[in-house]
């Protein structure tokens, strides 16, 4: 009797010390990322909190350097420090984006300092650990050449867009300019680059960038955002979390679309060859038709987000497409 206790007594304290070492190998102050979670809700990044970080310092002096971590969410555990991160929750002029495949497989996160990024880290969890590619200083050398070609050595500021296909290959579509101050006296260049990389042979399959116009430039900025019908909530009361536009109607909405719309069609007209352009114009006029016969304001923010999504392939096809 007495043998039998002890035993379960040794069992019940085996428990108590496994949970507690997995909850110690969670690091003390450390959330999850904001929109950092994989779809399948397994996984997600952890930053240090901001409370946590001001309970150490009355103010960040800048000299630190903030780890994260990759997570398993479901067994709280860590699988690891994510090399090249610098960042906690809400940090001045600092930022973290996630992008993940849609099996959970692959993530994107991109590391911005204050007008582009700061390093971008491919991150493929397997197992109780991880691995880690980082892809954004060859987007960097290739952006700044494309300005090297006409001027002297000057580093551009890069927002960058990614697709993550089933097969691992990332697309990446990106807008960089040297003077996001706009100080005066300062010549001001505009970049875009786009190209694939083949994270199963960790290798670039295509990379290339161009100097572009401001115009271009703008209309890019909005071209390049996926579903911007996500982006618009009619009314007031949007969730806690939204990130986007608010309008009043339904027929607001519609005009923003129009006009995110026009974006992506003056991206292509700047971007495509004149022959493959000229398809894209003769659709465009069979489809305005369709549109100005819609029967309510909320069919034609259907139809202008369907068309929207429709261009914006033509913005993310493979260099190595016919007539791209």
């Amino acid at each position: 009797m007495h043998l039998h206790r002890w035993f379960l007594f040794f069992i019940g304290f085996a428990l108590i010390v496994r949970q507690q070492a997995r909850a110690e190998d969670w690091p003390a102050g450390y959330i999850i990322a904001e929109h950092s979670q994989s779809p399948d809700g397994r996984f997600g990044i952890l930053v240090e909190s901001k409370d946590s970080v001001l309970n150490k310092a009355d103010e960040p002096s800048g000299d630190e350097n903030y780890i994260n971590y990759l997570a398993d969410l479901k067994a709280h555990q860590t699988l690891g420090k994510i090399a090249g991160s610098d960042y906690f929750e809400n940090q001045n002029h600092r930022g973290l984006n996630v992008q993940w495949s849609a099996d959970s497989k692959l993530c994107v996160a991109s590391y911005w300092a204050r007008f582009g990024f700061d390093s971008i880290q491919v991150l493929e969890p397997v197992d109780e650990k991880f691995n880690q590619v980082e892809i954004g200083e060859h987007i960097q050398k290739i952006s700044d050449a494309a300005i090297h070609k006409s001027s002297e050595q000057i580093r551009v500021d890069i927002a960058p867009h990614f697709r993550i296909e089933p097969n691992g290959m990332i697309k990446v579509r990106a807008i960089g300019m040297n003077n996001p101050k706009q100080l005066e006296g300062v010549k001001t260049y505009y970049t875009y680059f786009r190209g694939t990389y083949n994270y199963p042979a960790k290798q670039w399959l295509t990379a290339e960038a161009r100097t572009i116009s401001s115009e271009l430039n703008d209309h890019l900025d909005s071209a390049l955002v996926d579903a911007p019908e996500k982006t618009i909530f009619v009314g007031d009361n949007a969730p806690n979390d939204f990130n986007g536009v608010l309008v009043q109607s339904e027929e607001e909405k519609a005009q923003t679309l129009d006009k995110t719309l026009n974006d992506v069609y003056q991206a292509l007209r700047g971007l495509l060859p004149a022959p493959e352009f000229a398809k894209v114009k003769e659709e465009e006029k069979k489809w305005v038709k369709e549109l100005e016969a819609a029967s309510s304001p909320a069919k034609k923010s259907d139809l202008l987000a369907g068309r929207i999504h429709e261009l914006q392939e033509l913005l993310w096809r493979n260099l190595s497409d016919p007539n791209r």
